[in-house]
């Protein structure tokens, strides 16, 4: 059986042999097993992994750290997370469902609102007249958003959020509600 070297920083996939509380153990092919422990896990981290991971469940995992003495892999998921996550975006962006998104900064030019971690700017070109009036009274508020772009340029991430279908959705909302309001009248 051939060993393959594992360097810090490599991308791994692994087998689950082994479900903890506070870790998991991975088989990835190599002299000993690969741990993750729940803070490498997710963000936020769960609880426990009993329940959540299963053994023979497939696990990938960036090499955190390796040590000889006791020899040991650590294994972190929560850099190829950021990379998932971003890809869910993109995908968003994509179908144009709306998501929540909380205001985080009052800008010149927009607000940018965090979204799984992940800023979006939203410009006020997009943001309903009557928030764009009281604007400096949105900060920490959650706002329903579309991604209408999501584009990757080298490591920067660009995400551009609009209400536009938002508020036009509510104002034809109403409308629809004043019609049957005078119909039923």
């Amino acid at each position: 059986m051939e060993f393959k070297m594992l360097k810090v920083g490599q991308i791994v996939e692994g087998t689950v042999i082994k479900v903890e509380e506070n870790t998991i153990f991975l088989d990835v092919q190599y002299t000993t097993e690969g741990k993750i422990h729940l803070d490498n896990y997710d963000k936020p981290a769960p609880d426990t992994f009993i329940g959540l991971v299963k053994e023979g469940q497939k696990v990938k995992a960036k090499v955190q750290k390796i040590t000889d003495e006791p020899a040991q892999i650590l294994l972190s998921r929560l850099p190829l997370l950021i990379e998932e996550k971003f890809d869910e975006i993109i995908t968003l962006a994509e179908t144009g469902e709306t998501v929540k998104a909380k205001v985080r900064k009052i800008l010149d030019k927009g607000l940018i609102l965090s979204y799984q971690t992940h800023e979006v700017f939203l410009p006020y070109s997009l943001l309903d007249y009557d928030l764009l009036k009281d604007k400096d009274a949105l900060k920490g508020k959650t706002l329903e958003i579309q991604i209408i772009e999501a584009t990757r340029k080298g490591r920067s991430k660009r995400i551009v959020g609009s209400r536009k279908v938002v508020f036009e959705r509510e104002r034809q909302e109403a409308y629809e509600a004043r019609l049957k309001d005078r119909q039923e009248e």
